[in-house]
């Protein structure tokens, strides 16, 4: 039987399964307090994960979504599209 995860552990693995990891510096497991990991997971509940800024970004024209689409059809991270449009807004294609 497991061992039920410590509090700490339990913000750690929220944030992880928030996308944390690709908004933080690498090492944010170890140097983050507990009160910065309680204030990242408003955070990223407030501006949702990278699928749901995706969707959003997507369903603002039909050619936004048809570049999205065609990225994640080419194979590019979701998570880098997402990037592109924070850098340049509007200026996917």
């Amino acid at each position: 039987m497991f061992e039920p995860l410590s509090p700490r552990n339990e913000l750690i693995s929220e944030c992880e399964g928030l996308g944390l990891d690709g908004r933080a510096p690498n090492n944010w497991r170890d140097t983050y307090s507990d009160a910065q990991l309680r204030a990242a997971i408003v955070w990223l509940d407030e501006i949702g994960t990278v699928a749901d800024q995706l969707i959003a970004a997507a369903a603002t024209s039909p050619e936004m979504e048809a570049s999205i689409t065609h990225q994640l059809a080419g194979g590019r991270k979701p998570s880098e599209i997402l990037a592109d449009l924070e850098r340049a807004p509007g200026a996917l294609g």
